[in-house]
């Protein structure tokens, strides 16, 4: 990293490069110097202006499509599907998860311009997988799958592949801290991805209570399942990380109507310090609504993410 500031400091001084733009030119940098093989590339908001895009890729791979950083890509899911699909390059093929009729209509509509016809998996297939829990971790799986196969005979190995995903583990996606008692990180952050949390944690057989640890980012919204939330825990503590973008504790807590516990604690780590004192064997906790919740829940639990 040192070396790659000190050889373009200049450049990137007088181009004006953003921090997103600066740090991919440094990932394409260090694949270079490694000899990468094959590089994985997802783009960090939206796509039509996105840094990745710059490059030529194999494969191009469209994820499910939902509402997520209105405020920037558009209020409804053909606006955002719109600044997604300028990932799309001329004659490259696509590959895209299943996608509610209005998104798949659009991804088809800015394919054709590209001179491509994308491909959509069904689901139609089941895959268990180990460490990741939520029926949208099957089709993220399934989807990952078929988009090895495009790729030709390079990686035709389906048992390697499937034992791959099986076996893989991704902190923060429905992470087990503890199981007595049932302690949960989930980094959902949006409405699509709390949805999917909620699915998944109804799931669980809990004879206690319910704690929920909820932080979020300044622009997100989720005032649709605000309902739903409530309904599931018995009591919601309401926070912020020490990251710059995170909405104030106090924003998020006037969220909640009163009809269940809602407690407001600024601080992180002293929200899940309170939720601790408070757990029985049988109670339950879970943390969710951000990434920059990672180094609270590191530093109270330890090495979780190692």
């Amino acid at each position: 990293v040192n070396n790659f500031i000190n050889n373009y400091k200049n450049d990137i001084e007088n181009i004006g490069a953003s921090f997103f733009e600066t740090m991919t030119t440094m990932a394409f940098t260090y694949f270079k110097e490694k000899k990468t093989d094959y590089a994985i590339l997802e783009t960090g908001l939206g796509g039509r202006f996105d840094s990745v895009t710059i490059c030529k890729p194999l494969l191009t791979v469209m994820t499910p499509i939902s509402l997520d950083h209105i405020e920037i890509l558009g209020d409804t899911l053909e606006k955002i599907t719109l600044e997604k699909t300028g990932i799309i390059k001329n004659n490259i093929p696509l590959i895209s998860a299943k996608q509610a009729k209005g998104v798949k209509n659009v991804i088809i509509n800015e394919a054709k311009k590209k001179n491509i016809i994308p491909f959509f998996i069904k689901n139609e297939k089941k895959i268990k997988i180990k460490n990741l829990r939520g029926k949208h971790q099957e089709e993220n799986a399934l989807l990952a799958i078929e988009a090895i196969k495009l790729l030709g005979n390079n990686f035709n190995d389906n048992k390697k592949i499937i034992k791959g995903i099986k076996n893989t583990i991704w902190y923060g996606r429905y992470q087990i801290i503890k199981k007595k008692p049932l302690i949960i990180f989930d980094v959902s952050h949006n409405e699509a991805g709390i949805k999917s949390f909620l699915r998944e944690y109804k799931k669980e057989k809990i004879k206690g209570n319910k704690y929920l640890i909820i932080s979020l980012q300044s622009k997100k919204n989720i005032d649709n399942i605000i309902i739903d939330i409530q309904k599931t825990f018995d009591c919601i503590i309401c926070t912020q990380t020490q990251n710059k973008q995170s909405m104030e504790n106090s924003k998020l807590f006037i969220k909640f109507q009163i009809i269940a516990k809602i407690f407001n604690i600024e601080n992180s780590c002293n929200a899940i310090k309170f939720a601790l004192n408070k757990l029985s064997m049988n109670d339950s906790l879970a943390i969710i609504g951000s990434h920059y919740l990672g180094n609270s829940i590191n530093r109270i639990f330890k090495n979780v993410f190692v």
